[in-house]
């Protein structure tokens, strides 16, 4: 992995862990909260129409957003070592 959720904080949506970090809502799926569990492919197999909702919850947040100056560097990279 080359970043981590950070760098998209530029855009306006928020990291996972930080103080409005998307990991840090109440919000439960499928009666669990913490996305370590919901993320998981054994979580997915038991209630995946709960992962799904919560991917569906990211992108409402992630709408409209626009790309900044540190994802512009990673595809200028990317252009480099594929």
């Amino acid at each position: 992995m080359l970043t981590g959720a950070g760098i998209s904080a530029a855009s306006g949506i928020p990291t996972f862990r930080g103080n409005d970090g998307f990991w840090k809502d109440a919000k439960k799926y499928a009666g669990e909260a913490n996305p370590m569990e919901v993320l998981t492919t054994k979580f997915f197999k038991k209630n995946p129409m709960a992962v799904w909702e919560w991917h569906y919850d990211f992108i409402k947040l992630a709408k409209d957003k626009q790309v900044n100056e540190g994802h512009k560097a990673i595809a200028k990279f990317q252009e480099f070592t594929v």
